[in-house]
Formats: C-alpha cells, sequence, structure tokens
C-alpha cells in the first residue's frame, strides 16, 4: 500500500486588491500559532520554576489539598521536574492538541484541558495519598480520551461532517492507550493513575462537548468581495481528499458594512449528537437568520470548493509529477467522453 503524501499549496491573485479578511475554514495558522503559545508558555513556567524554587513548592500537587490548598489540583499540571520531562510533554501536546482543537475548537480544548488536569488528581489522592505530584500529561491525557470519544461520534455521521484526515482511527488510539499503560507500570516514578483519572475524564467529557464538522463561508453578494488566497490541504495524486483550509478575501469599494457581511459557519455535533450550526461574523455585520439578506446569502466557501479564481476548483501544484499524470488521466477521460 502506497504511503498516502499530504501538503498545503497555497494560490493567490495578484491583481485584487481591497481590505483582506483571512477565514479559515479548519485551524491552520491560528491553531498552530496557539499550540506554539501554549508550549512557550509551559516552558516559560518551567524556566521561572528554576529561577524560583517557591513556585514549584507551592505549585506542586500533594495531599496538602486536603488542608484547604486546592490550587495545587491545577497548579500541578502547569509544572515539570525537568528539561527531559518538559520536552516529552510539550512534544505528547503539540501533537494531539492539533487534532483536539479540529475536533472541539480552541475554548473545548482549554477546557478539555483544565478539567481533565484536575479530575486526574482524584484516583491519586484516594490510591496513593502520599504522592507528590507535577506535569501536564493527566490533561494530555484527557486529550488522548477526548479523541476515543470523537472517534466513536463521528463513526455514525461521515457524510454530514468531514472527515479529518488528521483523525487516528479508534483501533489505533486504544492500542496505543493500552501500550501506555504497560510504560507507565515499567518507567519508574510515573502517576499512572493520574494518567488513567485523566483518561476516563477525557473520554465523558468528550462524549458531551460539542464538535466542529464542515465548515463554510457565506458572503451578503458576489460584488462585495472577491477571493485573494486560498490555501488547500493536498493529498498528492488524488482531488477526492483535498479540502480547503483558509481563504482570504479582499473588500471591495462597494462593501457596506452595515449592509454586507462574511460569515462562517461551522456544522456541529452537540451532546447526544444533536445536529446544529454555529455563525461567527467575520466582516460587516451579522444579519438575523430569518431576514431577506441572510435568505439570499451567496455561499463563497466550503471544505472541498471555493468560487473566485476560476470558479470552484482544485488547487493544485501542476510541477508535480504525480499530479501532473492525474491532470492528464483526467483530461484524456473529459476528451473520451465528448
Amino acid at each position: 500500500m502506497s504511503k498516502i503524501v499530504a501538503r498545503k499549496v497555497s494560490s493567490s491573485v495578484g491583481n485584487v486588491k481591497g481590505i483582506e479578511v483571512p477565514v479559515e475554514l479548519e485551524p491552520l495558522g491560528q491553531g498552530q500559532r496557539f499550540r506554539w503559545l501554549c508550549v512557550l508558555g509551559f516552558t516559560a513556567i518551567f524556566i521561572a520554576s528554576l529561577l524560583i524554587p517557591t513556585i514549584l513548592l507551592q505549585g506542586v500537587f500533594n495531599k496538602t489539598v486536603l488542608d484547604g490548598e486546592v490550587w495545587r489540583v491545577i497548579t500541578y499540571a502547569f509544572l515539570h521536574g525537568g528539561w527531559v520531562h518538559l520536552a516529552m510533554n510539550m512534544l505528547a501536546l503539540f501533537v494531539f492538541a492539533r487534532v483536539v482543537q479540529m475536533h472541539y475548537g480552541r475554548t473545548g480544548m482549554v477546557a478539555l484541558f483544565f478539567v481533565t488536569s484536575v479530575f486526574a488528581v482524584v484516583p491519586e489522592l484516594l490510591f496513593r495519598p502520599e504522592v507528590q505530584m507535577v506535569g501536564a500529561s493527566g490533561g494530555l491525557m484527557g486529550f488522548w480520551g477526548a479523541q476515543v470519544a470523537a472517534a466513536i461520534r463521528l463513526r455514525e455521521v461521515p457524510k454530514t461532517f468531514r472527515k479529518l484526515t488528521e483523525q487516528l482511527s479508534l483501533g489505533t488510539l486504544v492500542t496505543y492507550f493500552a501500550v501506555q499503560v504497560v510504560l507507565d507500570h515499567v518507567i519508574p516514578n510515573v502517576a499512572y493513575w493520574a494518567h488513567l483519572g485523566g483518561f476516563a475524564s477525557g473520554l465523558a467529557l468528550g462524549a458531551v462537548l460539542p464538535l466542529y464538522g464542515a465548515s463554510r463561508v457565506f458572503i451578503s453578494r458576489r460584488q462585495a468581495v472577491s477571493v485573494k488566497k486560498v490555501t488547500v490541504h493536498d493529498v498528492v495524486g488524488s482531488s477526492d481528499n483535498d479540502r480547503f483550509q483558509e481563504v482570504v478575501v479582499a473588500l471591495q469599494p462597494g462593501f457596506d458594512p452595515q449592509r454586507d457581511f462574511v460569515v462562517r459557519e461551522h456544522d456541529r455535533l452537540g451532546a447526544f449528537d444533536r445536529r446544529y450550526t454555529t455563525s461567527e461574523v467575520m466582516a460587516g455585520r451579522m444579519p438575523f437568520a430569518n431576514t431577506a439578506e441572510w435568505q439570499q446569502r451567496v455561499l463563497l466557501a466550503s471544505s472541498d470548493m471555493v468560487e473566485g479564481i476560476g470558479g470552484p476548483q482544485k488547487v493544485i501544484d501542476v510541477a508535480d509529477e504525480a499530479l501532473r499524470d492525474h491532470l492528464a488521466a483526467q483530461k484524456a477521460k473529459a476528451s473520451s467522453s465528448k
């Protein structure tokens, strides 16, 4: 079985002028920058704890939480016991947070980390009250549990919600968890009860948190904006798996902020798999759903098409040999059908 090669490809129109408004159909630049900010934040706290030992003493989790020092149930998650400990957890954060952010959004990802970090201490307090603990791994195991919950929920809605290429299969996630359990009992000084508590609470919370599905971009009227740039997740040699990740629109001179709008709409899967949509205004004003302005809106972009650069299309790099062959085959097929 050949390896699937994926990349990001951008296409711009140089002569399009106007105020540029970037609209992400799925986390791209902003999502990655946010994860890097999280890594830098954890690193800064670790360095501060080396310079000011009181930070570690006052933040470590231990049984003094029973005496009223309840802040320790969350502060421990932002502290680490050494550079190797920090590096391992930050690598896991950067890998797991990407998929979690795609599924649950930035707010959901942050909520998952805080809530599961708190619940991770519960089994340690019950079964090993003498333990002292630092590290973000309880919350990261919460991310893991939430991914398993998402994989289970999305099995039932493959046509309504786009399947993320980065999403790990349910079987793979469960296998990795089994390996983690073994490692927890082989490596010394590992808070394995906290890992289990974080995973279990992430699984439970991930079962009810809203999931993001496909995204679309609507505009008030075609003359109000022009597409300046599109970025696509390109699976080399295939067009079926390509999807647009970001659209940069340029507001035209006739754009009236009191009348026109650029709105991003998300499919959501709520608790008990209730399907609904949410809307976010990117430029102009948000009309009410029952008004004529909203009813007459124009679809500018979805995850599989963008209007404005030669019409609906796939953005591809014709210099790539595999894509050249793919294009040639498509052209030949089209010619033979005429």
